[in-house]
């Protein structure tokens, strides 16, 4: 058998072991562990089987992206409980059960309010900026929209969801690629706070848990509920 297919073998024993039934859940753990031994494969190979990826289109197709897609990022991340890498023109959410997928739709979704947003901020406010200056004043509404959302968020939530099983699977899988922000374009006006408060107020008005069914759970593990039968 290869490596894939007796980790697909354990997981169906670990399903079983999650049984009602205490001697079908106790033979079901015991084939578990016995094929664990057999091949070699420990917990936490059996816990990162159990990993998805999802991937969606980024905000920006700049290889470094700016300060406000990475806040995004792990605002995202916080929320539905994954860990991101950044792949070329996407960005990867790795976790387990459906967090991964509702995450890169929240991501979308953020995504395209906050380019109409931003579109619409410099078609009012900026029109008559030079493109660097537009650019980077442009950066601190979102910014602020960012945060709008991430406060907007914690009212809602105890605390931000952790994945290590996400980040050990994408470290493992992808040589520890981390995600990074470029450095913010120097700005000597003095309405970047006015821009950053603007957008603030318009991601506050964000209602991100509303249409994503609420925050998802992370999924239990199997193996736990396996010893616990």
């Amino acid at each position: 058998m290869t490596r894939a297919e007796v980790l697909a073998k354990i997981r169906k024993c670990l399903a079983l072991a999650a049984s009602a039934n205490e001697h079908e859940a106790a033979a079901a753990l015991a084939k578990a562990r016995e094929l664990m031994d057999a091949h070699g494969v420990s917990e936490s190979d059996v816990a990162l089987a159990y990993v998805v990826e999802e991937r969606v289109r980024r905000a920006t197709a700049a290889q470094r992206p700016p300060q406000w897609e990475v806040n995004l990022i792990h605002v995202i991340c916080g929320t539905f409980g994954v860990a991101p890498m950044l792949a070329g023109p996407e960005v990867v959410f790795a976790g387990t059960g459906a967090a991964p997928t509702v995450a890169t739709y929240a991501f979308a979704m953020v995504r395209r309010i906050l380019s109409g947003k931003r579109k619409a901020y410099i078609a009012t406010e900026l029109r008559r900026c030079k493109l660097a200056t537009k650019r980077a004043r442009a950066d601190h509404y979102c910014r602020g929209f960012v945060r709008g959302i991430e406060i907007e968020m914690a009212t809602l939530m105890s605390g931000p969801l952790q994945c290590p099983l996400g980040e050990q699977w994408l470290a493992e899988k992808y040589n520890g690629v981390t995600v990074r922000a470029r450095a913010p374009a120097a700005t000597r006006s003095s309405r970047i706070h006015n821009d950053f408060m603007t957008g603030f107020d318009a991601g506050s008005e964000v209602k991100l848990h509303q249409g994503l069914g609420g925050r998802p759970a992370p999924e239990p593990s199997l193996l736990e509920q396996g010893g616990a039968a």
